[in-house]
């Protein structure tokens, strides 16, 4: 282990001075009876968005998007939250509920017994801009989780045809100088939906910035014991916070997924444990090597994933709680740009931040995808699709298992060497199997010419998904 002299905030606010103030982690809630009700699934063929009132202690403005495979809610009253994340063939939601939060409208004025965080968080997945911990800044006090997530978001267009259906939302940021969009997509047959992305500093001045994707995940539609987490291969992690030392000092570096404890003994941190263990962490990924992160629920199969370009947001954040957090059990598993939770530490400690000049903008897209068929993750490719065991010539056999977030097809092509002395032989079809969200798919195929294997996924109504592999016999 390599130890880096760092320190820092987790969930409470540090000022100018790097002191720490209570965090929410000091304050004791009893559980609430949850206020959402069950969603109601409709038999949709291809896609549909409707608008949607959430009732809970405050009415709540949103839209929901569902296909054949995923009903997805978001809320534009609350931070463009995406709510609910039901896997349809399961109707699993595998967007994590707080039973110890209200479905409260942050826009209006309520008593708080707490920290706004703990008080508002019922769950889901949150966009945290430009701050992920509660700080000051440049004389500016940015709340816990940054402003985005609790500013309502302002519908710019709505795009309904069966194919697809997508929605834009954007907010100007209150006390810090940003303006965020996001448009969300829903395609036909398709078990994954796009967020596309657009920041953009709005002021007269440079400013850094924290982006992190706060998705607090369910596997199977519930965080139990025995949740895997995954990683790209080589991955390596900062110990961020550790309750009680157990990972060692902030700033150690430690292997994913066997990692070495500060008292010598090794550990498997991709395997979540009972909450009885009484431990949480928080880790940052080094540089990333790809930029996907997964979980999944290998008793029944389900796994969820998200999908990054790894030059915009190189990072990952990594929180586990077996328990240390009130009693948790929780995964969260976060896109960013940056290290460190709180803006101020991650320009004045860390290093490691965004950073735009007045008027420029970054944009970015991150693919979410669920499957059923779940396994093993070797790794999950940039359109979403998982490989479970990697696709490759074996003897005169092209091998492999994959789970495709989509109904459609894979396809093996031949393509013979350019020297091949057969007047007339062209690219042909040697292979090809349907594909289904809810099912891996083995890949067993005869190779028997000399040449290239190009292994393609084809959506059901005839487009190409993504070309997975070329394979040379």
């Amino acid at each position: 282990m390599t130890a880096i002299a760092l320190s820092g905030c987790i969930g409470g606010q540090s000022g100018a001075d790097g002191k720490s103030k209570p965090n929410f982690m000091e304050y004791n809630y009893e559980p609430q009876t949850p206020p959402y009700s069950e969603v109601e699934l409709m038999d949709a063929n291809g896609c549909s968005i409707r608008k949607m009132t959430f009732e809970g202690d405050d009415p709540l403005e949103g839209y929901v998007l569902e296909n054949e495979y995923l009903y997805i809610s978001i809320l534009k009253d609350w931070g463009a939250k995406i709510y609910n994340c039901v896997f349809k063939p399961t109707a699993h939601d595998m967007a994590w509920k707080n039973e110890y939060a209200r479905l409260l409208n942050p826009q209006l004025e309520k008593s708080r017994s707490g920290p706004i965080w703990q008080e508002y968080e019922i769950g889901g997945f949150d966009d945290c801009l430009p701050s992920v911990g509660e700080c000051d800044y440049r004389n500016i006090h940015i709340p816990d989780h940054g402003e985005s997530w609790l500013l309502p978001w302002e519908v710019k267009n709505v795009d309904n045809s069966s194919k697809r259906v997508s929605i834009t939302m954007e907010c100007t940021l209150k006390e810090t100088p940003f303006k965020i969009e996001k448009t969300l997509t829903l395609f036909e047959s398709q078990s994954r939906y796009l967020r596309h992305y657009k920041i953009t500093n709005v002021g007269d001045e440079d400013w850094p910035f924290q982006w992190a994707d706060h998705a607090s995940i369910a596997p199977g539609g519930a965080v139990k014991t025995g949740d895997r987490m995954f990683l790209p291969d080589g991955t390596t992690l900062m110990v961020y916070f550790t309750k009680d030392g157990r990972m060692g000092e902030q700033g150690t570096i430690v292997d994913w997924p066997m990692a070495k404890q500060a008292d010598g003994n090794w550990i498997d941190l991709s395997t979540l444990g009972p909450s009885e263990l009484g431990y949480a962490e928080k880790f940052f990924t080094t540089e990333l090597k790809e930029g996907w992160v997964a979980a999944a629920d290998p008793a029944k199969s389900e796994a969820l994933a998200f999908v990054w370009p790894k030059s915009v947001m190189p990072y990952a954040g990594v929180w586990i709680d077996q328990g240390g957090h009130r009693g948790y059990q929780q995964i969260a598993l976060e896109a960013t740009n940056a290290w460190g939770d709180c803006l101020n530490e991650s320009v004045e400690r860390f290093g490691k931040y965004g950073q735009l000049e007045p008027g420029e903008s970054v944009e970015f897209d991150i693919w979410t995808s669920i499957c059923g068929g779940i396994s093993d993750i070797k790794r999950v490719t940039p359109s979403g699709i998982y490989i479970q065991s990697e696709i490759i010539a074996e003897g005169s056999k092209i091998v492999g298992k994959v789970s495709v977030p989509a109904k459609g097809t894979i396809e093996i092509y031949y393509e013979p060497p350019v020297a091949l002395p057969t007047p007339g032989m062209e690219r042909f079809q040697i292979f090809k199997i349907d594909t289904s969200p809810d099912k891996a798919v083995e890949i067993s195929a005869d190779a028997l010419f000399p040449g290239t294997y190009v292994v393609e996924v084809w959506s059901a109504y005839g487009r190409l998904i993504e070309t997975l592999c070329e394979l040379g016999v």
